[in-house]
């Protein structure tokens, strides 16, 4: 038996309930950690530094480090399909 139960769009592990809410940040942050590791691995095989990113992005050499370690709170798909595009990542 299932230790979670689905219930109305809440989980319940059978003492309190869990914001669906709180459940789609968590997914969230799932795939920018994925994301984020891929990007990492991306722009390093095209030879571009966290600067090359930056500047290619509008950004700072920091914010890509951010991103790129997962840390980047609040991260928009905005910020992302640029990071992505100035990759060359359709």
């Amino acid at each position: 038996m299932d230790a979670w139960e689905w219930t109305s769009g809440s989980v319940v592990d059978g003492r309190e309930r869990i914001d669906p809410q709180i459940l789609r940040l968590i997914d969230d942050y799932r795939r920018i950690k994925r994301i984020s590791g891929q990007v990492r691995s991306i722009r390093k095989a095209r030879g571009m530094s966290q600067l090359d990113l930056a500047k290619a992005v509008g950004s700072t050499q920091a914010s890509v480090s951010r991103f790129e370690s997962g840390k980047l709170q609040d991260v928009g798909y905005l910020y992302v399909r640029r990071i992505l595009d100035a990759l060359g990542v359709p």
